[in-house]
């Protein structure tokens, strides 16, 4: 199945036997398998030492990302001619232009101007741009943010009587004396802490560069870009063609807001009150602003050469078109175009497109830095230090609950437990269905009886995630000294178990449709 599995245009996926990756054409896989040995290796699994616990340590991540640079690409889509082979290959993207905002979380007077660049060899100049952006942080952070603490008579009463480090929780000891702890930029009295703690409880010197699809597009172009600027670069990819996030330098660290939020921009703008757009209401007020912050559109196929950003006017709707969407603009959606192209005193399609440019680039970063908000007050913990929701959501759990994991060290526990992993019940649903009952106007005694009734359930995961979980103590226990009175649902302490199940007949008919305890299979069709 894996082998022959075809992409919905007809085309066949070709996949490496080591790594499982599918490209294609036999072309790319070739060039993968050369390199896929030697980078991935021979796999071995390693399990944790004996004693080994998994608990919340991330705890500079409390601490707020004092900067984030937000940026956004466009492109000129030239059109090319169809090779003939099984990649069909019907445009090529060459990056024409970049806009970025430079965000500070504690205070907007550190801001940066927007920046923007349309032009030949846009890749290599937004490199130089976002590095120089480092450059003006780190002066800043040495500069500006080295507040001494400003105590009040109730501060040092707080400090005084802190049992606890507000920064770990931990009892304060002899061995790691209290100190008090102080927001640098702000000068602000923030909790006794352990002196270990307050050492490494300090402002991260990385700087987020956020992308809205990072992974599927913009760090295609900026990958062909770094090759020249010297600078070290580590990846975090899914495969060889999609990175999740990368480090270039020391500091820069490029993430993907749709790894948090996996909707279009547009949605994420339309889900956002209206007083939450900070950097937008900096720009435009009113009736403009308004305008802005419905859905904006840009004529991406029309753009294939540099003499279109030279036009007096917006093309027609029909140039609004997608061809891998199969779908144009409606037509509220392209009148709307012209009234921003008149109201904005655009005089050509390149003001248009700077337009489009500057407004999608502060509608993310409005709508990441709420994000970010809503993460703090609700977690303490800022999503900028992340590359993915699923990693935030670790800590926030680890956090939260104060649970300490043991890791299992040995492999055939570990085995043990993984084979009980099941997914949901997999069938292929007829798309017509016709019901006939006595309860219908149109029932036909005739035909047999049959009825029709939709089931959806809600949070299945949600559901069981919020269950009682194992977490610790796993041991191996003989058959003979299983009482099974001494577990249930509502005890501290559970079974895993493997068993041999016989499902009665006289239950088939009932569970026809939703059978407990679902196998995984391989069937073999004669």
């Amino acid at each position: 199945m894996l082998l022959s599995s075809l992409h919905k245009t007809q085309h066949k996926k070709y996949y490496c036997l080591s790594c499982l990756n599918g490209f294609n054409s036999q072309e790319r896989l070739d060039e993968h398998i050369e390199t896929c040995r030697e980078v991935n290796g021979t796999q071995k699994t390693v399990m944790p030492k004996r004693g080994s616990k998994v608990m919340f340590k991330n705890h500079r991540r409390q601490l707020s990302v004092p900067f984030v640079i937000y940026a956004d690409f466009e492109s000129q889509l030239i059109p090319v001619d169809g090779d003939g082979k099984c990649l069909r290959k019907t445009q090529s993207h060459e990056m024409c232009s970049y806009g970025f905002k430079r965000v500070c979380y504690y205070d907007g007077k550190y801001d940066g101007e927007y920046k923007s660049y349309r032009g030949v060899g846009a890749i290599g100049r937004f490199l130089t741009d976002v590095l120089n952006e480092t450059e003006e942080c780190n002066r800043i952070i040495q500069d500006e943010f080295t507040k001494e603490a400003v105590m009040s008579v109730n501060d040092y009463t707080e400090l005084e009587g802190a049992t606890e480090c507000h920064i770990c929780g931990g009892k304060f000891s002899g061995d790691d004396k209290k100190v008090l702890d102080h927001c640098h930029v702000t000068g602000k009295f923030r909790g006794a802490a352990h002196n270990s703690c307050n050492l490494n409880y300090k402002l991260t010197g990385k700087i987020p560069v956020v992308f809205h699809n990072l992974r599927g597009y913009d760090s295609h172009f900026i990958m062909q870009g770094v090759a020249g600027l010297g600078e070290r670069i580590e990846v975090i990819a899914n495969n060889m063609q999609k990175y999740m996030s990368f480090r270039v330098g020391k500091q820069l660290v490029f993430i993907d807001s749709m790894q948090f939020m996996s909707s279009s921009l547009e949605a994420l703008v339309g889900n956002l009150d209206k007083s939450r757009f900070k950097r937008m209401q900096c720009e435009w007020k009113g009736q403009d602003l308004e305008m802005l912050l419905e859905k904006g559109v840009y004529p991406y196929e029309y753009m294939s050469d540099w003499s279109k950003f030279k036009e007096k006017c917006l093309p027609g709707k029909s140039a609004f078109c997608s061809s891998l969407k199969e779908e144009s603009v409606s037509e509220d959606d392209y009148v709307r175009a012209c009234k921003m192209f008149d109201k904005f005193g655009c005089r050509s399609l390149g003001d248009y497109h700077d337009l489009y440019l500057k407004t999608d680039v502060l509608l993310l970063a409005d709508v990441f830095e709420d994000f970010r908000r809503v993460c703090l007050d609700n977690y303490k913990l800022d999503p900028a230090h992340y590359i993915s929701a699923p990693g935030l959501s670790w800590d926030a759990m680890l956090k939260r609950t104060g649970v300490k994991l043991d890791l299992l060290s040995n492999v055939d526990m570990y085995q043990f437990i993984e084979k009980g992993m099941r997914g949901g019940v997999s069938y292929i649903g007829h798309r017509h269905a016709q019901a006939n009952n006595k309860y219908m106007s149109d029932y036909d005694p005739e035909k047999p009886s049959s009825y029709i009734m939709y089931y959806d359930a809600n949070n299945l995961y949600g559901w069981a995630m919020s269950e009682k979980l194992p977490y610790g103590k796993f041991r191996w226990i003989d058959v003979g000294e299983l009482d099974l009175s001494n577990y249930g649902k509502d005890r501290e302490k559970g079974l895993i178990l493997v068993v041999n199940l016989d499902y009665p007949s006289e239950l088939h008919g009932k569970h026809n449709d939703y059978p407990l305890s679902p196998e995984i299979k391989l069937l073999m069709i004669c």
